[in-house]
């Protein structure tokens, strides 16, 4: 069954600076205190959702810096817990190549606990700018990912006590509490790279790639969608575009990738993410078409980008949220 989630970036409203090089090292000093009542205004947006209809929130965890106030998405997602009841609370974006497996796995399971059984969990490698900022090494930390997934896998699914010993990280007594509930969903998420797609596999995880490459086949993806004139949301996303550019030497850190991945990646940076605009009918056909070619078992709906004002964006919820049923109604069989 094809799900829907509704993803929200909780972006900080600000303007960036036009020599900013990425968002970690755009000062705090242009924190100017509004970021409280744009929280406030994201929650409503996530209970909104709900109500509209959408399987999930999806909140996606961040490097840090003025792009994102999910540097710790677990007190936001338990946050919107409290204010739904239905809707699953996803937490995506776990960099098991930078954090503890077991801490992480221990806030995923009490998020599960406050949210009465809806948490979901994505687990990722770890961006470049990650890297960069939390000094991270980014040559070993491949084979540390491999074996965070598998610590935190067993931290959320198996009993304890129990005994883990790997290269990286030991545990003489691992018996995490809350323990989470049976079968909580668990995805990884990455740009596509083959080591990040086996390891996914390795785990019986589902895969969530980036959606700006038509031939790759996923099981989740993204979109950014909004129902109207393209023009109105030009200046949110250009808002949006100057806040988060990265050069490429923060999203690339040394080691990082192999050379040829490193070509690869330049040559997709330069690319836009999938954004579909325009009225109902075209939105509708345009994703329907996805959904046909990518054959997804989850479409993760971005619909608030950069500075959109709070009623522009639950206008958007609510015109996103109209166009769901065509778009259940036309699944494919696969799912």
């Amino acid at each position: 069954m094809l799900r829907f989630y509704c993803a929200h970036e909780m972006p900080f409203q600000i303007s960036a600076p036009a020599d900013s090089l990425a968002p970690f090292l755009i000062p705090n000093s242009l924190d100017d205190g509004s970021g409280a009542h744009a929280l406030s205004q994201y929650l409503e947006q996530l209970a909104l959702a709900e109500a509209e209809g959408f399987d999930a929130v999806y909140l996606p965890r961040s490097a840090g810096g003025a792009v994102s106030m999910l540097s710790d998405p677990f007190a936001v997602a338990a946050l919107a817990a409290a204010r739904t009841s239905r809707i699953g609370i996803a937490v995506g974006e776990i960099a098991l190549g930078l954090l503890d497996p077991v801490d992480a796995a221990q806030r995923v399971a009490m998020l599960d606990m406050i949210s009465g059984g809806r948490a979901e969990a994505g687990i990722t490698f770890g961006s470049g700018a990650a890297f960069w900022a939390m000094t991270a090494r980014p040559g070993r930390a491949r084979l540390q990912f491999a074996e965070a997934a598998a610590l935190f896998l067993q931290s959320l699914r198996e009993a304890g006590p129990r005994r883990f010993e790997g290269e990286y990280f030991m545990q003489r007594h691992l018996n995490p509490w809350p323990k989470a509930s049976d079968g909580l969903p668990c995805f990884v998420s990455g740009p596509g790279c083959p080591e990040t797609r086996k390891a996914a596999e390795m785990h019986g995880l589902d895969y969530l790639p980036d959606a700006d490459d038509p031939e790759r086949k996923g099981s989740m993806v993204h979109v950014n969608v909004f129902v109207g004139d393209a023009d109105v949301l030009t200046p949110h996303l250009e808002q949006a575009r100057a806040v988060g550019a990265t050069t490429p030497n923060y999203q690339i850190p040394p080691g990082y990738l192999t050379a040829q991945q490193y070509r690869a990646t330049l040559t997709k940076l330069a690319r836009d993410p999938l954004m579909f605009t325009g009225n109902a009918d075209d939105v509708t056909g345009a994703l329907r078409t996805l959904i046909e070619v990518r054959r997804p078992t989850a479409l993760v709906i971005h619909p608030h980008v950069g500075s959109m004002p709070h009623d522009m964006a639950c206008a958007n919820i609510r015109a996103v949220a109209q166009i769901l049923p065509a778009l259940k109604s036309a699944t494919p069989a696969f799912v």
